[in-house]
């Protein structure tokens, strides 16, 4: 069954020559958080609110006792949305606070637009955040597309775990487009984002302070439109209570490697060849999905760059993809493998220093091995620090130079 509002955008197409599109209101901004205070698992404060229109609000807590002191905002604004929860004493006590901020944005295609059908929607996004000691900031994006026949929906999230220090990161929402998607008339766009922070004394901790910083740090800071071909299509807006800019293609000699899983084979896999990333993200390749992790690659040689070889192997009933640059790690299998298919240079990194150092305006892409577990190798490749310490809690191992840096990804 479609939803209150798909149906209303779908009256509105066949009513707009009849009808104001006062027959059909939303909220342009609406928001809604919670906070909760527990101490030695009691709850000190547990609240609920819902912002509606364009005004930014917060809800506060302030327990304050012989030993523990807290502190929990939430609020959202247009397409952004905030949150602080902080604590601390020497009992065990959390506090967490959670804000989420929906929008409504019309997506307009510009004057003889090419099809998009096929092709997909991305909106970028941007968590800014701090989290000292035993805190954890979550960030979820969800974005729903309609445009009056077709009801369309995708999400990813990141966590940021134990990051002294201002940290940002970026991802994206991918939104695959059916064919025919028309670019006619208007496609709604409903991005939501969700933020909760977390801090925690554990048990039997002497005095210390945990703090997750996310104040209006989730925000929507862009979007791209992409043909079925993976051709940026430009001159498209996306407006609402605000604009949420159209991003410019990247830089000539730039390309996006995509990370996918497969949770049967608990499998990542990254690619930035067009053709596999239309495959994957339409279902013909099946059973992958992305995880909303992607990072910059040099799609063609140049001075000073190494080509990463990417090699198949075969692992009944797994398969599995490594990739590996030259001057570290690709000449040891170019010779002939019984395990692993050379499968070309696919795309240039600058190598990283002894120490992990990548040259300036790039950083580290950290490689890890999941060290056979599952019965196959497996590789995964990201810029994000956080997933890295992940994945070395849950086994892995780094490789590569310093801290495990495997190559470099340019900004």
């Amino acid at each position: 069954m479609s939803s209150p509002r798909a149906r209303c955008v779908r009256n509105l197409v066949r009513m707009l020559s009849l009808a104001p599109l006062a027959l059909c209101p939303t909220a342009a901004i609406a928001g809604s958080g919670a906070i909760d205070v527990t101490i030695n698992g009691a709850s000190v404060v547990s609240e609920t609110s819902k912002f509606q229109g364009g005004a930014t609000g917060y809800l506060r807590g302030n327990p304050a006792g012989n030993n523990y002191t807290s502190m929990v905002e939430a609020g959202v604004s247009a397409a952004a949305a905030g949150a602080l929860a902080t604590i601390s004493g020497s009992v065990v006590g959390l506090a967490r606070a959670t804000a989420t901020s929906t929008s409504d944005f019309t997506l307009r295609a510009p004057a003889a637009a090419p099809s998009i059908g096929g092709g997909r929607f991305v909106l970028y996004v941007r968590l800014d955040g701090e989290i000292l000691n035993n805190a954890k900031l979550d960030a979820v994006a969800n974005v729903e597309m309609d445009n009056g026949s077709v009801n369309l929906k995708a999400s990813a999230q990141r966590s940021l775990v134990d990051q002294p220090g201002r940290e940002s990161i970026e991802f994206d929402v991918t939104v695959p487009l059916p064919a025919p998607y028309s670019t006619d008339d208007f496609i709604l766009v409903y991005p939501t984002l969700l933020v909760t922070a977390t801090a925690n004394i554990p048990g039997g901790a002497t005095q210390q302070t945990a703090t997750a910083d996310a104040r209006n740090g989730f925000t929507a800071i862009g979007f791209r439109v992409f043909a079925a071909s993976g051709v940026q299509v430009t001159g498209f807006t996306a407006r609402g209570s605000r604009a949420i800019p159209e991003l410019a293609p990247p830089p000539a000699g730039l390309a996006r490697a995509i990370e996918y899983y497969n949770p049967q084979y608990a499998s990542y896999f990254i690619t930035s060849i067009p053709a596999e990333i239309a495959d994957l993200d339409s279902g013909k390749t099946v059973g992958w999905q992305r995880t909303g992790e992607a990072f910059n690659v040099y799609a063609a040689a140049a001075a000073g760059l190494a080509g990463v070889c990417r090699f198949y192997g075969v692992f009944p009933p797994k398969s599995s993809h490594f990739y590996a640059p030259r001057g570290l790690g690709c000449e040891a299998l170019l010779p002939t493998n019984p395990v692993w298919q050379y499968e070309g240079d696919v795309f240039f990194t600058f190598l990283p220093n002894n120490q992990g150092g990548c040259p300036a305006g790039n950083v580290p892409v950290y490689r890890l091995y999941n060290n056979g577990q599952g019965g196959a190798p497996n590789h995964r490749f990201t810029t994000n620090q956080s997933i890295q310490l992940q994945m070395l809690a849950a086994g892995w191992i780094a490789e590569g130079t310093g801290a495990g840096v495997g190559m470099c990804s340019p900004q």
